[in-house]
């Protein structure tokens, strides 16, 4: 349905309701558009005899007059120093409020190194207290001039408070390598003496002893070093026969053997079962080492007579060190029965210090 507008009165259609009316150009724009010109031309008659007073003032109060144009330079002009004025303002406060960030830093850190100070010297502190307080801690830390330590076995305190410098930790001129045992470590000094413990020198007196010189783990390594000087090292010698035994022992010579050898010549008879005899002749020499594994105790075996004439048996000796002797065996390494016919050991030698 048509409307018209509050102030112009003019025309306006509803697209709904008049959407299929024809299109009056009259009606619809030549009418309007005569309204718009009228209102237009009253508004600048109207304006025509406007008069707008016009003023110089640039702090006035009233609100009937116009600001001027020279008005308005001083203002502006006002307005732009007005505006440098801040500026150099804002700048000054900004450097004033980088020297206080600067100063409270500083501060800040001060405290920091104060706090420390006092804590390493075992005074609580902390960066909370005031600096009244910390001063206050201070003048509250003993004085103790020079310090003196000298060392012990446990750990010693440094006394709490401030030193003059001139303190030290007492030396010890004899607290070298030599002096000290071997392979422990004192203050960086790795010792170098080397002493023998009870069982060690007894060993060493047994040794001496053995070598036929007397000596006790009592003696002073002085007197152990000269029963060593003692001992004769010219080699000794015994022998004998031990006329076809099968067995020797050896007990009584003067000297401790540190070799021996002997031959062996002889023969015996084994069963291998109760209807199968046979014999065996045996000879060879054999040797003993009293240290090492440099020994020789095997013998050569040959069987001649029985159902296999052509087996070898094996035949060794043993030994068994005494202080100034020894004992000697042959037999079969083989479990057989043997009973004995003739066999023996011939001659024999022995050797040491």
């Amino acid at each position: 349905m048509a409307s018209n507008t509050e102030h112009l009165n003019l025309l306006k259609k509803d697209p709904v309701a008049d959407g299929n009316e024809t299109f009056n150009i009259e009606t619809m724009l030549n009418e309007n558009w005569d309204k718009i010109d009228a209102a237009v031309g009253q508004v600048r008659e109207e304006l025509q005899d406007i008069d707008i007073p016009l003023s110089d003032a640039t702090v006035g109060t009233r609100s009937n007059v116009a600001a001027s144009e020279k008005a308005v330079g001083q203002v502006m002009s006002a307005a732009t120093s007005a505006q440098d004025t801040a500026n150099a303002a804002n700048t000054a406060a900004a450097a004033a409020q980088a020297r206080a960030d600067s100063a409270f830093q500083l501060g800040v850190e001060r405290k920091n190194e104060v706090v420390a100070a006092l804590n390493s010297m075992g005074v609580p502190a902390s960066t909370s207290e005031s600096w009244d307080s910390l001063i206050g801690k201070m003048a509250a830390i003993i004085n103790r001039g020079g310090q003196v330590i000298t060392p012990g076995t446990t750990n010693k305190a440094i006394p709490a408070g401030y030193h003059n410098g001139s303190g030290y930790v007492v030396g010890e001129p004899n607290l070298i390598a030599g002096n000290l045992p071997k392979d422990k470590t004192f203050w960086g000094i790795v010792g170098a003496l080397e002493r023998m413990t009870t069982a060690e020198k007894q060993a060493i007196a047994n040794a001496i002893t053995g070598k036929g010189v007397v000596a006790s783990a009592s003696d002073t390594n002085a007197i152990l070093a000269q029963k060593i000087g003692q001992i004769t090292t010219q080699l000794k010698q015994a022998s004998g026969n031990a006329s076809g035994s099968h067995s020797l022992e050896v007990n009584n010579l003067d000297f401790n053997p540190m070799v021996i050898m002997f031959g062996y010549s002889g023969n015996f008879r084994y069963s291998v079962n109760s209807w199968d005899d046979r014999t065996a002749s045996v000879s060879g020499d054999a040797y003993f080492f009293r240290e090492g594994d440099l020994s020789y105790k095997r013998l050569i075996s040959e069987t001649n007579s029985g159902r296999d004439g052509s087996t070898n048996l094996e035949v060794t000796a043993t030994n068994k060190w005494l202080p100034n002797g020894f004992i000697i065996n042959v037999s079969l390494w083989t479990n057989y029965s043997i009973t004995y016919s003739s066999r023996g050991i011939g001659r024999w030698y022995a050797f040491g210090i």
